[in-house]
């Protein structure tokens, strides 16, 4: 007997978190985590790529490269920002990489590189990101997955920070864990420049490297997931642990403040692969950004404080991080037959399919 197939409709998703409770979407088959560090951890595992997401971005890598080829014929993709952070969505990816053997820019490089996408599916759109390098988004039209390419002689610039990424956060279970959160915290308060082309937003780059740098301040060993969050958020959410007016976000630590560099930005964010630079030159609402984590920190503690009998929320990581949205992606592993999701909503699925 064939699996019922299940739409995504508003009804089934609040049916679906109605049969599941009183667990969130990404503790669905799997027993309640005993420790804010164990959830953090298991919300990075709901939101891994699975085997068929994965061949669909190295399907979408080998288009655009096949793309850029045509032009650069010696050029390579390297991950950079976020995605060398190992942070890939699995819904309408983001992808970020950056040419090598690129220097060369031929002349109308734009109109070239608009029709060889067009002739391939994708669309274009042209920009210059928050370190100046100019930047062509290629956006598959079918499945709305996008990669941002940095082209040219300072797309070279990305290299330094993209290795350190790579080191400090993707090869570091717990820390990725922790990026992975804070990006979708930062992403459901609409604060997010998923693509570096929202200037006004932070990037992910920048969020990767305030983590980084609490990573750095602590004496020995990284602590746990858990601990590190909540040590993100004291920091950047309470002014007399870090005054963004007076004090730039430095990749070498926070032990010790480091004078603001840049006077005429709200948010200054040190550029690991150029000190001097700043990831965030136009950021706007750093208040706001301040208010959101001060009010996260506290939500947490307060859970983790109060008897389980009067907690209002189904899980520490869920008194910040909203469910509705992630229903969805119980579903999607439920049509990819990937367990646990795949098992529960198979017991469940007589009920919903009544609510397509």
């Amino acid at each position: 007997m064939e699996d019922p197939t299940l739409i995504p409709t508003r009804p089934l998703l609040k049916a679906l978190a109605k049969e599941c409770k009183p667990n969130p979407p990404w503790i669905v088959g799997v027993p309640m985590c005993s420790s804010l560090a164990a959830e953090l951890i298991q919300f990075a595992k709901f939101l891994d790529l699975c085997a068929d997401e994965k061949l669909k971005v190295d399907r979408l890598y080998d288009s655009v490269h096949s793309i850029v080829k045509e032009i650069w014929k010696d050029t390579t993709l390297q991950k950079m920002g976020p995605t060398a952070a190992g942070i890939i969505s699995p819904k309408e990816s983001v992808l970020h990489v950056y040419l090598t053997h690129s220097d060369d820019v031929p002349a109308e490089v734009q109109t070239k590189l608009r029709e060889l996408a067009v002739a391939k599916d994708f669309q274009v759109e042209f920009f210059s990101d928050y370190r100046g390098v100019p930047c062509v988004m290629f956006t598959e039209a079918r499945s709305a997955d996008r990669v941002v390419v940095r082209y040219g002689p300072s797309a070279m610039k990305a290299k330094i920070s993209a290795e350190r990424l790579d080191e400090g956060i993707a090869q570091k279970p717990n820390t990725r864990a922790v990026l992975v959160a804070l990006e979708a915290l930062m992403r459901q308060n609409k604060m997010l420049d998923d693509t570096g082309s929202n200037p006004l937003a932070v990037c992910g780059e920048a969020l990767a490297v305030m983590l980084l740098s609490i990573t750095a301040s602590y004496d020995g060993e990284v602590p746990d997931a858990g601990r590190l969050l909540m040590d993100f958020l004291v920091t950047f959410g309470f002014q007399n642990f870090f005054d963004h007016v007076k004090h730039s976000v430095s990749p070498k630590g926070m032990a010790d403040n480091t004078d603001k560099i840049h006077k005429d930005a709200q948010l200054s964010v040190l550029d690991i692969s150029d000190p001097t630079a700043n990831l965030t030159p136009k950021v706007d609402k750093v208040p706001l950004v301040v208010a959101v984590f001060n009010y996260c920190y506290n939500a947490v503690s307060q859970f983790e404080q109060v008897d389980n009998s009067q907690r209002r929320a189904q899980s520490a990581l869920s008194t910040i991080i909203g469910g509705e949205t992630y229903w969805s992606r119980v579903l999607q592993l439920y049509g990819q037959k990937v367990s646990p999701c795949y098992d529960v909503v198979r017991q469940k699925a007589h009920n919903l399919a009544q609510l397509r």
